[in-house]
């Protein structure tokens, strides 16, 4: 879900109202357009955390590697985070070192430990262990439905189908039309 406003005035407005799934969903859209905008910085933030990355521009390879790992990697939490607040105005700063990179800003170190903790906060919070593997895959679902639109794993095959069918039926028309024309 895109939401109106920026990413940083929605996810505030999100915390105050304590509203967990709001802010979870505001943080998988982040990392929804992290992922589509910024997949190599997504792969270097994925493999400071440990995880091998094979492809680093494979969408589907990224996505699974986020939603598996969200959860449950308290590393990649934390470099999902510098990623996101060093995205704040939509472009990515190679400032990660903790300070503030304008005047009179506020400490990105505070702010990225801060996002760190409410990031596994949320995630943790709906991932008791017993849950893990049904959160992931909802993870999953929830990028990919951003990234590449709802159900598009499956949505090619009933229109061709249709189209085909359609086709077929009027070339079977059209050739009985000239058969019986013929004769």
């Amino acid at each position: 879900m895109r939401y109106l406003g920026t990413h940083q005035n929605n996810f505030n407005n999100a915390v105050g109202a304590n509203d967990v799934e709001l802010q979870k969903d505001i943080l998988l859209d982040k990392y929804a357009y992290l992922i589509q905008n910024y997949p190599t910085q997504v792969a270097q933030a994925l493999q400071q955390s440990g995880i091998s990355v094979r492809n680093p521009n494979s969408v589907k390879e990224l996505i699974n590697k986020v939603a598996d790992n969200i959860h449950t990697n308290k590393k990649f939490q934390h470099q999902i985070s510098v990623l996101v607040v060093n995205n704040t105005d939509n472009t990515i700063h190679s400032n990660t070192n903790g300070k503030s990179s304008g005047g009179g800003g506020a400490n990105t170190g505070a702010i990225i430990t801060g996002l760190t903790d409410l990031t596994s906060a949320i995630f943790g919070y709906a991932s008791a262990k017993e849950n893990v593997k049904a959160e992931q895959e909802q993870s999953k679902q929830a990028l990919y439905g951003k990234i590449l639109g709802q159900d598009t794993q499956k949505t090619w095959v009933l229109p061709a189908i249709i189209i085909t069918g359609v086709l077929l039926v009027g070339g079977l028309i059209a050739f009985a039309t000239l058969r019986r024309r013929k004769k």
